[in-house]
Formats: structure tokens, C-alpha cells, sequence
């Protein structure tokens, strides 16, 4: 097959623009993960200087709720930016919770983690949220309009 100059090598076919998540959503996220952060490593010194017993159940609880944010955000990101991925994520999000309710209950029952200590690690995300709605209803001129 003979090619002049004026021959494409590839054919042409339309480009698809990279699909984008909105910035207010990416400034959202990093926001609350922020939050989350700084709300992990009070509730990780203050049971260090009140509880010491507690310390292993909690650090345990914010390592899971870590997690479990960290991987629902990639999943959320997902998402948003591929359509057609809804099921596959919905899949990976309930073993991924699943998966963490069999560690933690493991962790209370053969390790014999204190429950409460447990309970006082997953509700850092609880205050996390808290504080960013504070937040956003008090100081509204930080949202893009």
C-alpha cells in the first residue's frame, strides 16, 4: 500500500474531553479531609492523656474511619468522573464496609478491644462533618458562588 503525503497515519476520530469533578467539589473534600485529619489527632491525645487503656480501640476506630473516607472519596471521585461505573463502585463500597465491620468486630471480640474505645474512634468523621457544616453555615463567603 502506497501513502502519499496527504495520508493520515491514524484515522481521525473525535476526542472526548477528560471528564472533570467540579473544583468546588475537590475544595469540599480536601476541606473535610483536613478537618478529619486535625479531629483524628485530638481525639488520638486526648485519649492518650485521659484513657490510656483506650488508646488501642481508638486508634483502631480512627484508622478505620480513615480508611473507610479515604477509600469512599476515591469511590465518590469515581464516580463522578466515569458514569458508567455506579455498579462496580456500589459493589466495592459495601465490601469495603463489610470488610470493616468484620475487623472491628474482631477486634472487640478476640482481642478484646474496649467497645467504647472503639465507639470513641468512629465518631471522628461525626465531628469532622460537624465542624465543616459549622463551618460552611457561619462563614458562607468561603463557597464559590
Amino acid at each position: 500500500m502506497i501513502m502519499d503525503d496527504n495520508t493520515p497515519l491514524m484515522p481521525e476520530t473525535p476526542v472526548e474531553p477528560e471528564p472533570e469533578v467540579p473544583t468546588e467539589t475537590l475544595a469540599s473534600l480536601f476541606e473535610v479531609t483536613l478537618i478529619l485529619i486535625i479531629v483524628s489527632i485530638v481525639i488520638a491525645l486526648a485519649t492518650a492523656l485521659f484513657r490510656l487503656d483506650f488508646l488501642p480501640a481508638v486508634l483502631l476506630g480512627l484508622a478505620v474511619v480513615g480508611l473507610n473516607f479515604f477509600l469512599t472519596r476515591q469511590i465518590l471521585l469515581r464516580v463522578l468522573l466515569f458514569k458508567d461505573l455506579k455498579r462496580r463502585m456500589f459493589v466495592l463500597y459495601l465490601l469495603k464496609l463489610g470488610i470493616s465491620a468484620v475487623v472491628l468486630y474482631i477486634a472487640i471480640v478476640s482481642f478484646q478491644l474496649s467497645g467504647l474505645g472503639v465507639l470513641i474512634g468512629l465518631s471522628n468523621i461525626v465531628i469532622a462533618i460537624f465542624i465543616f457544616s459549622i463551618k460552611r453555615t457561619l462563614f458562607p463567603s468561603t463557597q464559590s458562588s
